[in-house]
């Protein structure tokens, strides 16, 4: 896979300053042009490719079931039939016991207005699923990895700043706490929201420490992120897949412009969302669109203490 990276070169001096100059049309669409590469990349890759194909393999679940499969294994990640582990190579170890879930018992019938066939659900039963872990096979294909730059840079400091005073300005509240789940922030529309995911250990005394600086180059990429989501007005009515490729694609777009690389994150994260790369295609003017808002918004704004993480000062804390 080529790689497609921002050069060492476009790095800024390690300030708490941002560029000022706007973004010319022909850097903007180079930039497109190398996310749009380096999704299709990852996306056509025959490594992917064997991963989606693993993964057509697995029934989604409704709630319910979830609920039940966390039940009886809460460290359950990967579930399926003792069949359908065998179709993909592997074989539920003897002695295992399995997960019980709700099942539909289907009959074909037909359609009274098209005399078409059509599925219909006569009820249910409990069936049984096991997870990966209870198996022993073939390795199962992997989605490209995702690596976050936890390091600390001034320009993602103050692009951090300037965000975070900007959107406060325009009226949302930024938390950084804890939260269910496994993502690093969200955006509530509704309750004009943006909050950041905590990066707290506890030492032997119970007292919290920071385990990563607060406006990272990632966190500041998680705030961007979000941000997009707000200003290309992200409700429930749009399709997921739409919403994070815009979302993610003018994250990256703004933290390019400011010399910083996070294509190790973007690429792998927009490749699962856009597995058919007609989504990044029908959305690179949604991606464009907010990415040029959320930068002027940045270069606008002066620097102030208002970011995601900074001490209590009625600002979020982190």
């Amino acid at each position: 896979m080529r790689e497609n990276r921002i050069s060492p070169g476009a790095m800024l001096p390690d300030a708490d300053t941002v560029p000022r100059a706007p973004l010319p049309i022909d850097r903007r669409a180079e930039l497109l042009a190398t996310l749009e590469q380096g999704v299709e990349d990852l996306v056509t890759a025959e490594g992917f490719q064997a991963y989606l194909r693993m993964q057509a393999r697995f029934h989604p679940y409704s709630f319910g079931n979830v609920l039940l499969i966390a039940a009886q294994r809460s460290d359950a990640t990967l579930v399926n039939s003792y069949r359908r582990w065998q179709s993909l190579g592997r074989q539920v170890r003897k002695g295992e016991q399995g997960i019980r879930i709700f099942v539909p018992y289907r009959r074909t019938a037909s359609d009274p207005e098209t005399g078409e066939p059509i599925d219909r659900v006569t009820g249910f039963g409990l069936g049984t699923v096991f997870d990966v872990t209870q198996t022993d096979g073939a390795p199962l294909p992997t989605p490209p990895p995702i690596s976050e730059d936890t390091s600390s840079h001034g320009v993602a400091r103050a692009v951090n700043r300037r965000l975070s005073q900007w959107l406060i300005d325009e009226g949302l509240l930024l938390e950084s706490k804890e939260f269910p789940g496994n993502a690093s922030g969200f955006y509530n529309p509704t309750k004009r929201q943006i909050v950041i995911r905590r990066s707290v250990g506890c030492d032997e005394d119970g007292q919290e420490y920071q385990l990563v600086d607060p406006l990272n180059v990632q966190k500041t990429k998680t705030l961007v992120h979000e941000a997009a989501h707000y200003v290309a007005d992200h409700r429930g009515g749009i399709d997921r897949r739409d919403a994070e490729t815009v979302a993610e694609g003018a994250a990256f777009v703004v933290m390019a412009h400011h010399g910083l690389d996070t294509a190790g994150y973007s690429f792998p994260y927009l490749a699962t969302w856009a597995q058919d790369t007609a989504v990044l295609k029908r959305n690179l003017t949604a991606i464009q669109q907010s990415a040029a808002t959320l930068i002027g918004a940045i270069d606008q704004t002066p620097p102030s203490d208002g970011a995601v993480g900074t001490a209590d000062t009625g600002a979020p804390t982190e």
